[in-house]
């Protein structure tokens, strides 16, 4: 009988060296900058780890995959200080380590859980057990209270890119340091988020043939695709799907879908268009930060048809929740309403 795979959090001491031989399989290359021998690698990564930052993958006693994540509270390799470095490395050896290691160094932002190194086992690869480790994270991260989860992803690693971007993540700004390619073998650095919104963990197919389809997806019909495409692409959204004829493209942003296709005479069309399209509505889209959308219309060229501020929205009688919004027309000018949650908080009777 084959046994089952099960995600728990943290484990016990007994365990750290073979989570360790499985974190140093994924980012040895990387640590080996901070500390060249493996054996003390392996020495500093068994004692520095912080169980309770940690999703373990089993499959009986045995240990298939590790997902650490850091949070305002404590991280998975926050243990990593001068006086572990200074007795497993000495002096010399600590000093190499702790400067190589600022240089991988991140905080969480409030609200926001931050990966802190995802790795399975060779033997377990290529089934699907990443995605369930992020599966997993994402749903601790929405019973904690998470507005979203963040990782980076380096440049030299596209395949790892397209495939965060497939389980929903977007990607939200990139660093820039071609200084340090020859230490680190990458200059750049993207901040990918997965939003956590309303509580509701994301869809993560436990499969990359499975894909989540939102049961609500609204088809707008445009002038011209192409200038379409442009706007929306640099706000963000990735083209799932297009076709040529009708001009037509299925698009997505976390797990926010859209459907456009150009006007054509047999086009579901009621009555004549005129500019600006969409009169009467918005299209309310969450995003885990619109910052980044107000700098990519900006270079656009593109003014916000209502520029940012903060509201909070009665949902219940003693209950209201907070978004960061803005407004800005599509080159057809459909009105779109672009949110940053906020989170909930307690009012008195209306």
């Amino acid at each position: 009988m084959i046994e089952e795979t099960r995600i728990q959090r943290g484990f016990a001491d007994a365990h750290r060296h073979t989570v360790a031989q499985l974190y140093d399989a994924a980012f040895g290359s990387k640590l080996a900058l901070a500390i060249p021998e493996e054996k003390e690698r392996l020495a500093v990564l068994a004692a520095g780890f912080d169980s309770q930052f940690a999703l373990l993958a089993w499959r009986g006693d045995v240990v298939l995959g590790v997902a650490g994540f850091k949070t305002e509270r404590g991280a998975f390799t926050g243990a990593f200080c001068w006086r572990l470095l200074r007795a497993k490395l000495g002096l010399l050896g600590a000093v190499r380590a702790m400067l190589v290691l600022s240089l991988f160094e991140r905080e969480a932002a409030p609200n926001q859980l931050l990966m802190d190194g995802i790795a399975v086992a060779p033997s377990a690869r290529g089934g699907g057990l990443g995605r369930g480790l992020l599966s997993a994270l994402a749903k601790h991260a929405a019973e904690h209270g998470y507005q979203s989860i963040r990782l980076d992803v380096i440049d030299t690693n596209p395949g790892a890119r397209r495939l965060y971007e497939r389980m929903g993540f977007v990607a939200w700004r990139t660093e820039r340091f071609e200084y340090l390619r020859w230490l680190l073998g990458f200059s750049a650095a993207t901040q990918m988020v997965l939003p956590i919104t309303r509580s509701e963990v994301p869809q993560i197919a436990a499969s990359t043939d499975a894909q989540y389809w939102n049961p609500l997806v609204p088809e707008l019909t445009v002038r011209c695709l192409e200038a379409s495409l442009s706007f929306y692409t640099a706000v963000g959204f990735r083209v799932r799907f297009q076709r040529e004829s009708p001009p037509f493209a299925y698009l997505e942003l976390g797990q926010a879908q859209l459907m456009l296709e150009q006007e054509h005479a047999e086009g579901w069309c009621v009555a004549e268009l005129e500019r600006p399209l969409g009169r009467g509505v918005n299209f309310q889209i969450e995003v885990a930060a619109i910052q980044p959308l107000l700098t990519a219309l900006q270079n656009l060229g593109v003014q916000p048809f209502q520029a940012p501020e903060e509201s909070w929205y009665r949902v219940s009688e003693s209950i209201e929740e907070g978004q960061q919004e803005f407004l800005v027309q599509d080159p057809d000018g459909y009105l779109l309403r672009f949110v940053q949650p906020l989170g909930a908080r307690s009012i008195g009777p209306a």
